[in-house]
């Protein structure tokens, strides 16, 4: 070490050494106190620590959250206490409580409705009386109905009721639809065609077929079996037809109870059962929808004839291929060879053999230079058959050499046909009786079926015989015959049976799923966000039409509609499906900012999916209720118990309170535990256990 003494160097030259150094003060330890927001942890109390485990352990870790639409951490005094803590082991921290209130908005809630509790479904009495000191009922509520149908053997959209004449009841089930236990989804209406339908294909059906829909009284059951109506359907394949003998509880009644019972509130149910029969089926029309020929010819080839005594003519001499003219009948183109004895007619034979000529027509024959006409009784026709393709529907038919003199094609044809509206352009063709021009040598023939439905061309053609060139085919194919179309009129015959029963009262108006708006905060003078969707009526469901199943069964599709606070208006389809794409959370999403807001105005802020299941596992819910319960938000609504308010301070979480046996008619507190820390993120820091507990 240095001293102050002085060394000699040279002469008259000394130095000194002067030590000016010294030993640096130690820094004293610096204490910081941070106030903020945390996680969880007491609040306004000071708290020593020395770490950042034992911060974490006390108010909870380092937490992303940031305020909206800034980059400021919300709880940004843990960020500090870390940074610092690295440095010194000093720190006191004082949870404040101030930001976490909140105006949560007005909600709408998706709630469920209650399946029948079968142990409580009972018929409908309108009237009792008491033998025995025991009420009992005599006269139950049912009534019959009488419901006139019409109806063809086409189809079953051709089955009509008169609607006027169903119970109101049964008229407002008609046509909803209804899932049977194996699956399949019909209604009663289909059911009801169907049976009509059936009885009109086989009338004599009618007086054993009966459909029964749901359980009925033994008295009518008996009775329509002792009525001959034996051949039943079982609609709802419900564990018995006969309600004397049925287990209401089975499983296999669930079909009747989902298609006619329905929830009416209150705990309550309302539902009924039904059967019918058909009486009175009567034909009203038979009509076909066949339009074809089966066959066709040229008709009334005359063979023979002769003079009528007293008619032979005068100064006639005999001649070739003399013309006749029609005196009675419909003939046209007979030409006679003729043989006289220098004054009458004494024979006549056939030169052309025209057409349309029946037995005991006359026809003249007149001669230039006779004095009077000769009269020739036809006593001998033939006809010429045609050919029929009845794939192509063309018709061919080859004439004799002497039908017709060179030039007449006035043609007599006959044929036969499924319906008698056969004709030639606009004139209808009469077999045997309607001339037809063949100018061409063919012509067509148009066939409408009786009904209207079908209507064909034919192409007939008219020729000559080439005896080096016959022919060899005819008809081809065979005739379309179509179908008889046979219409009736009839009566549905009925009877409905009231009933009642309760709901499961314990999954009536349960919430399973709960949406809020989404909105955004001005940190303005006001006193809350600005929601996308704010009227309490401003979010509906649509659970109508196609989407009416859901009322049936909570896990099919329906639709949700908002208007936004710009008028915009908002459909969105989805389900509470959790393994279908249109689950609620996937297209509304779990919190606010999960989806743009204004594409998406409302989020799901709830679901209880296990609870849902549940109920529909064990047959408890039947379906959603149509309408949400909307409550306000916390600036309309002044009710702290209100869902809509979550504007309260912070509080200390605490177990209910451990209360003492009944002692007398009186139990008493005993004891609670109370946490340090305040807050929801507290609830999970604690488990208490008591055991050992001596009685």
């Amino acid at each position: 070490m240095a001293t102050n003494s002085k060394v000699f160097v040279s002469p008259g030259v000394y130095t000194s050494e002067v030590d000016l150094s010294f030993v640096s003060q130690s820094v004293g330890v610096t204490t910081l106190g941070i106030v903020g927001e945390t996680l969880k942890g007491p609040a306004f109390e000071p708290i020593f620590i020395r770490n950042f485990d034992e911060f974490s352990t006390f108010f909870g870790e380092s937490s992303p959250e940031k305020f909206v639409n800034t980059q400021i951490p919300k709880y940004e005094a843990a960020y500090i206490a870390k940074s610092y803590l690295q440095q010194s082991n000093q720190l006191f921290v004082t949870r404040v409580l101030g930001l976490s209130g909140y105006d949560a908005g007005p909600s709408w809630s998706i709630v469920t409705k209650a399946n029948v509790d079968p142990s409580t479904i009972d018929r409908v009495c309108i009237t009792t009386a008491t033998t025995n000191c025991d009420i009992i009922c005599v006269d139950y509520q049912d009534t019959d109905f009488l419901i006139p149908f019409t109806g063809c053997t086409t189809s079953t959209d051709s089955i009509s009721f008169d609607l006027t004449q169903f119970p109101p009841s049964l008229l407002s089930k008609l046509n909803l639809p209804f899932q049977q236990f194996n699956g399949d989804v019909s209604t009663i209406n289909n059911y009801m065609e169907s049976q009509v339908f059936n009885v009109i294909l086989t009338p004599s059906t009618s007086g054993s077929s009966i459909y029964y829909y749901g359980a009925t009284p033994g008295t009518f059951y008996s009775a329509n079996t002792a009525n001959g109506y034996s051949s039943r359907t079982d609609v709802f394949e419900v564990s018995n037809m006969n309600s004397d003998l049925i287990n209401y509880s089975d499983t296999s009644n669930d079909a009747w109870y989902y298609a006619m019972f329905d929830n009416i509130g209150g705990g309550q149910y309302t539902g009924s059962s039904f059967y019918n029969y058909i009486t009175g089926l009567t034909e009203t029309s038979s009509s076909s929808n066949c339009a074809t020929l089966y066959n066709f010819g040229i008709y009334g080839h005359v063979t023979s004839g002769k003079t009528v005594t007293g008619f032979e003519g005068n100064n006639y001499s005999n001649g070739t291929n003399i013309p006749t003219t029609t005196l009675t009948g419909q003939g046209s183109g007979l030409t006679l060879d003729i043989l006289t004895d220098g004054n009458g007619i004494t024979g006549v034979t056939i030169n052309k053999a025209g057409s349309g000529y029946d037995l005991g027509d006359t026809v003249i024959v007149s001669q230039p230079g006779s004095d009077d006409d000769a009269v020739v009784v036809i006593s001998g026709i033939s006809s010429t058959s045609g050919c029929i393709n009845y794939n192509t529907k063309n018709i061919k038919v080859t004439l004799p050499n002497n039908v017709i003199f060179t030039g007449n094609t006035l043609l007599t044809p006959y044929f036969s046909s499924c319906t008698s509206n056969v004709k030639v352009g606009n004139v209808t063709q009469v077999s045997k009786l309607s001339a037809t021009t063949f100018s061409a040598n063919c012509t067509t023939y148009t066939v409408t079926s009786d009904d209207n439905s079908e209507v064909t061309n034919w192409n007939v053609c008219v020729d000559y015989e080439d005896v080096c060139n016959p022919s060899t085919t005819c008809n081809v194919g065979v005739p379309d015959e179509g179908k008889i179309t046979k219409c009736y009129s009839g009566t549905v015959v009925g009877k409905q049976v009231e009933y009642v029963g309760e709901s499961y009262k314990d999954f009536d108006d349960l919430v399973v799923a709960t949406f809020r708006s989404r909105g955004l905060a001005t940190y303005g003078s006001d006193d809350g966000a600005v929601y996308e969707v704010s009227g309490l009526t401003h979010v509906k469901l649509d659970m109508s039409g196609v989407y009416s199943g859901v009322t049936k069964n909570p896990f099919s599709t329906f639709v949700i509609k908002a208007t936004g606070r710009t008028g915009t208006n908002y459909s969105f389809e989805t389900s509470l499906s959790n393994s279908d794409s249109r689950y609620i959370s996937k297209i509304f999403g779990a919190s606010n900012f999960s989806k743009d807001r204004v594409s998406v105005p409302l989020f799901v802020e709830e679901r209880y999916q296990t609870l849902l299941n549940y109920g529909w596992r064990k047959g408890y819910v039947r379906g959603l209720s149509t309408e949400l319960v909307a409550l306000p938000d916390a600036r309309q609504s002044s009710d702290p118990s209100s869902i809509g308010f979550y504007l309260e301070k912070y509080q200390t979480p605490e177990t209910p309170w451990l209360v003492s046996e009944l002692r007398g008619n009186k139990v008493y507190n005993l004891f609670k535990f109370i946490t340090i820390s305040d807050g929801t993120a507290a609830n999970t820091e604690v488990k208490v256990s008591i055991a050992n507990i001596s009685f």
